[in-house]
């Protein structure tokens, strides 16, 4: 007969459950003696693990580019930005009050933890895009960015400050050269988002993305003002030559000749690129006539009716020029960055041999923590006529500022072949905390559902590669590391200790 088998020793780390052991949880140890840790990632509380809210609306999946949208934001400094956009004076406007407080209300939620026993009370119902302001989107699926970008650019507008006060906020400058005459054409613009483009091939990183993004390329969508001023010169030339044979009477010769002069005027200082309207149709830049009226909208028109009249508009404002095509060389680049940045991949349809449309599938490595510098110019830029192969910035160049670094807050992911089908989810850090940080803690959330991903799920081959669980990578949220702020450090997991490596910078 055989011998029983002699027990293993119990192990005081370890608890029985269901018949099952495992080893115990410990908690972090407090500060200054405190039995509740501020400082360190929460793991327990009463025995049972806590996990920060999910978001979800159970009747109306296709929102779920909504929770991505707030869930996103919620691990940046953006509810700061909301909260303190509260304190500012809506007595004439209460619908925006309304709305600043609901945003502010969810990305709270959004930061509350509680037990995974309790998940129900931590789940966040989702607002329709209705009470967001944007009946237009009904309850169909649609972009999470877009969302992002249209509220923040609501709260914007309803602080009634301007852009001063946009956390998103990005200023581009755009240069524009003409290959047929070598006009420059340089314009200010701002974005909420920076459109990236993913490099047609298996890999690519974001180095590559944003090089590409300030590279120069061809421009096919204007006309050059000063090719057709010059061509319209020709013309009042040759009028005036032949005024005699044309028996042309004095009245419009003189007509003739104070278009002519005010056009070479234009032409020698260089405002032939910002004319007026009314300059336009007094060289004859753009057609004669009543010009349209650009629509103001109204209290009881929606926002999808008044962009459909500003489409209008513009295309009866594009009508009126006459047309000269040109080809343009065009480059970009950044001057200006906010404390939080949202970059934007485009995937590219591809055309399969069936001749069904898909996305771009290049996986792009992106770091934790990314300087932006070398990709944002100073004040000295290479703007002079004909220098076509040159890019905006000058590298090397003492005027370009130097940044501070920015570290990446969430990730953004979608499937599904449209932005009109498919999910999406994303993954986020806890939220950012001056006053009591609680690590680098990674959330993969997905609707209700909130579960903690450690650095070697998040980023392999160096933490650099992110690994998600299905979909493809569409937007990153960087932030920026504040003055004597902290970035994470790069050894080993959160475990049940955060790991801070400070930065000098």
């Amino acid at each position: 007969m055989r011998s029983p088998r002699k027990g293993k020793r119990s192990s005081p780390d370890l608890e029985e459950t269901g018949g099952r052991k495992r080893r115990k949880l410990a908690k972090p140890e407090a500060e200054d003696g405190e039995t509740s840790p501020r400082n360190a990632d929460p793991w327990i509380s009463g025995g049972k693990r806590q996990v920060i809210a999910g978001i979800e609306n159970r009747t109306h999946p296709n929102l779920c580019y909504v929770n991505t949208a707030l869930q996103s934001l919620a691990g940046t400094s953006y509810p700061r930005w909301v909260e303190q956009a509260k304190g500012a004076d809506y007595s004439d406007n209460p619908g925006a009050a309304g709305l600043v407080n609901r945003v502010d209300a969810v990305l709270k939620e959004l930061n509350r933890f509680g037990t995974a026993a309790s998940k129900p009370s931590v789940t966040v119902g989702t607002p329709t895009p209705e009470a967001l302001t944007f009946p237009e989107y009904g309850m169909d699926q649609q972009c999470a960015t877009e969302l992002i970008m249209r509220l923040n650019d609501r709260l914007v507008s309803n602080l009634g400050a301007g852009d001063t006060q946009n956390p998103l906020r990005i200023e581009v400058l755009v240069r524009r050269n003409c290959l047929d005459c070598g006009n420059v054409w340089t314009q200010p613009e701002e974005h909420q988002s920076l459109q990236l483009n993913k490099p047609a091939k298996k890999g690519g990183t974001l180095a590559e993305s944003l090089e590409f993004y300030q590279r120069v390329s061809e421009w096919r969508t204007g006309g050059c003002n000063r090719c057709r001023g010059l061509a319209i010169r020709r013309i009042l030339r040759r009028a005036l030559r032949n005024a005699s044979r044309d028996k042309t009477s004095g009245g419009a010769v003189e007509a003739l000749r104070g278009r002519l002069c005010f056009l070479e005027q234009a032409l020698k200082d260089g405002r032939i690129n910002n004319l007026t309207e009314d300059e336009e149709r007094r060289i004859g830049l753009a057609r004669k006539g009543r010009a349209p009226v650009r629509p103001t909208k109204t209290d009881e028109m929606t926002a999808e009716e008044h962009k459909n009249l500003l489409d209008a508009y513009h295309d009866k404002v594009e009508k009126r020029r006459i047309d000269y095509d040109s080809t343009w060389a065009q480059t970009q680049t950044v001057t200006s960055l906010p404390d939080i940045i949202l970059l934007e991949f485009a995937n590219v349809s591809q055309i399969d041999a069936r001749g069904r449309a898909g996305k771009l599938k290049t996986k792009i490595k992106y770091d934790p923590v990314v300087d932006f510098s070398e990709y944002v110019a100073g004040p000295s830029r290479n703007l002079d006529a004909g220098d076509f192969d040159a890019p905006i910035r000058i590298n090397d160049d003492p005027t370009n500022p130097a940044l501070r670094p920015y570290e990446l807050r969430s990730i953004l992911i979608h499937s599904g072949p449209s932005f009109t089908a498919g999910h999406w989810y994303c993954y986020r850090r806890e939220w950012d905390d001056p006053d009591g940080p609680l690590g680098e803690q990674w959330w993969y959330c997905n609707e209700g559902n909130t579960v903690r991903v450690s650095k070697q799920e998040m980023f392999k081959k160096g933490r650099e590669e992110a690994k998600a669980r299905g979909g493809d990578m569409y937007a990153l949220i960087y932030q920026k590391v504040p003055e004597g702020g902290t970035v994470p450090g790069d050894g080993g997991d959160e475990g049940r200790k955060t790991n801070w490596k400070e930065a000098n910078y």
